[in-house]
């Protein structure tokens, strides 16, 4: 019998590690644009995982092997309901009173973000944050959940340690730490100039810093809520502005995406799976370059993990503070980057599935979706009020990027085909050209991640009963949209589909950890040691490839040289040392009014050059003497 079961344990890793080696020379042809080639190692290694889990005697939606918990667990009978609400009644009376508190302090929150020249705006911002943790405290009371952990606390309950959660926790903090290694190194001279986005950003939170109580929910000339701004005012207050002071929040958001990622890959494919998954958008150079960029991007990671990880939660635990959480997640989400409204899709698909698959109680099922929906709508109103009152200036970025805006209903079908296959061909074969985002041109995922997210990918719909792995190629799918909808010259735009990062590293991560955990059962100890060794000099490689690229290719490339206002700063830069000795300042018209010249040069005085007529520059007009910075 243990012979058999030896036998059976080693061809279940001889076929999902032949299986992950069958999906590089799949890559290879994908790289190459011969997309038919690819199909067949890819339909050899898909057959390879699903052989492998039929002789396991696994059902398509079984868990994980080294899951925590599942997010398609049955709902636990009675947990969240309203009678258990009723049944501890002064409890739940001192959590609704909370929420309607709450309710009452969002109302006068409101009340005042919706003057039309309010004096000021602080007791707004108060109200708000109020209003939120009224909220969010209120809920889980109401129905019981503090009480509970309140007695477990006092009953004498001792904590353990669990050898196993302590090496999850060293290993995480040991990706963090290499993950801060990567954002924070050489931070303000790579990228080499401040572009003017980040420029905008940093002057508008350095007038929040200045003026706290005139900070509004939406900012204009940025297009979007201005919560992105606070943690970069708090920066410049503490050490003043200059380029690393939005760049150091767009790092933080980074890692905490790092996080999130691990908690949503956890919770859906187990620990290893998540593990390997937030190792991957650490060294990822899709997310290192927008967390070394002081623009809002980087946040689409971080909520977009974050409000998957609880929305999967909520449809497991089927409790009404749960769905509270992930609403509330999704409504903070409203104030950031402005792909993530179309995020609702996604969540919407993740509910449907585990509706239509797993039948949960309906009447339960629809008031925890519809208080859900209602948690978000609270947590973005302020936002929500902006786009009612004022929809033309709140949508007018959309507006203007939008393919629909430019380009005849006739060509409509045809530029989103062509756009939505660009949009495809940007992760194996042809990324983003603006030298801003990417390596002119480069794939967005190096050669291991892009062959283990394909694999990944087609294996994530041969499992259509696991809501958490069947909906990540949905998840890409709906994300790539707000890409595919813009403008066709700008196609295929990574920016705009940041949001699909952590779904790319699940399912990228799936296969590996498969393998991992077959590695560690291998009857075989030469066999599994050599798996798990290779497994790690793979990840190895991803991060070598990732940072040589970024680091050395894309740093050193020209275009991207040059495309981040690089001229600007470094005049700013000798602009501070030519006043320092007293010099007067001449420039070229266009460099008149440029703000990242103007942010970073104290706001100096500048004299026009208006050639012929002030060419040779009269004496009399300069100080000890003149600094001249013409255009090219």
């Amino acid at each position: 019998m243990r012979d058999t079961e030896a036998r059976a344990a080693a061809l279940r890793f001889t076929l999902v590690a032949f299986g992950v080696a069958m999906a590089l020379p799949a890559q290879l042809f994908i790289r190459n644009g011969n997309v038919v080639w690819a199909i067949a190692p890819l339909a050899v290694a898909v057959g390879c995982f699903m052989l492998a889990s039929v002789r396991r005697g696994e059902r398509p939606d079984a868990r994980p092997a080294d899951s925590d918990a599942t997010a398609d667990a049955i709902a636990r009978p009675g947990v969240g309901g309203f009678r258990r609400w009723m049944a501890e009644d002064g409890e739940f009376k001192l959590g609704m009173a909370m929420v309607v508190a709450g309710m009452v302090s969002m109302f006068v929150s409101l009340w005042i973000f919706g003057q039309s020249e309010p004096e000021n705006l602080a007791p707004a911002w108060w109200c708000y944050g109020a209003a939120v943790i009224l909220m969010l405290v209120g809920i889980p009371i109401a129905e019981g959940r503090w009480a509970n952990l309140a007695g477990r606390l006092t009953s004498g309950v001792t904590l353990r340690l669990d050898g196993r959660a302590l090496r999850t926790a060293l290993i995480l903090s040991g990706i963090l730490a290499l993950a801060a290694a990567i954002r924070l190194y050489d931070l303000e001279s790579l990228p080499p100039g401040l572009w003017f986005d980040e420029a905008d950003n940093l002057v508008h939170a350095r007038d929040y810093a200045m003026d706290p109580g005139r900070i509004p929910v939406y900012e204009r000339s940025t297009n979007l809520p201005t919560m992105f701004l606070l943690p970069i005012a708090a920066v410049v207050e503490l050490a003043g502005a200059s380029i690393t002071s939005a760049r150091l929040v767009a790092a933080a958001f980074g890692l905490a995406g790092v996080v999130a990622v691990f908690l949503f890959a956890r919770h859906a494919l187990g620990t290893t799976a998540g593990l390997i998954a937030a190792l991957l958008v650490a060294v990822m150079r899709w997310d290192i370059i927008w967390s070394r960029i002081g623009m809002h991007g980087i946040t689409g990671v971080l909520f977009g993990a974050l409000i998957g990880w609880l929305t999967l939660r909520a449809v497991r635990e089927a409790r009404l503070s749960d769905y509270a959480y992930a609403g509330a997640a999704l409504g903070l989400g409203m104030w950031f980057y402005a792909p993530l409204r179309m995020f609702p899709l996604v969540v919407g698909f993740m509910l449907l599935h585990h509706l239509v698959v797993k039948r949960p109680p309906i009447r339960a099922f629809l008031t925890n979706g519809a208080l859900m929906g209602l948690v978000a709508l609270f947590v973005a109103a302020p936002v929500a009020q902006v786009a009612a009152n004022e929809p033309g200036e709140f949508f007018a970025r959309a507006g203007d990027t939008s393919v629909f805006s430019h380009a005849p209903s006739e060509r409509w079908i045809d530029l989103l085909s062509k756009s939505l296959l660009e949009h495809v061909r940007m992760f194996n074969n042809q990324g983003d050209p603006n030298p801003r985002h990417n390596l002119p041109d480069a794939p967005m995922l190096d050669f291991l991640t892009g062959a283990l997210f394909v694999l990944g990918f087609l294996l994530a719909l041969t499992r259509w009963r696991n809501t958490a792995l069947f909906s990540l190629p949905f998840w890409v799918f709906l994300m790539i949209l707000p890409g595919v909808l813009t403008l066709p010259w700008e196609s295929p735009q990574s920016l705009r589909s940041i949001v699909v990062i952590p779904a790319v590293a699940a399912l990228a991560a799936y296969p590996l950890s498969r393998l991992w955990t077959l590695a560690l059962a291998a009857p075989s100890s030469i066999a599994g040691g050599a798996g798990l060794a290779a497994i790690l000099a793979a990840l190895a490689v991803i991060g070598y490839m990732n940072a040589v690229v970024y680091f050395d290719d894309q740093a050193s490339d020209p275009k991207s040289f040059a495309e981040f206002s690089t001229d600007e700063t470094l005049m700013a830069h000798s602009r501070i040392e030519q006043q320092r000795r007293g010099y007067s300042l001449w420039v070229s018209r266009q460099y008149t009014s440029s703000l990242t010249g103007t942010l970073l040069g104290n706001d100096p005085r500048l004299e026009k050059i208006a050639a012929p007529e002030t060419l040779p520059l009269d004496s009399t007009r300069v100080w000890l003497g003149a600094a001249a910075y013409f255009e090219p």
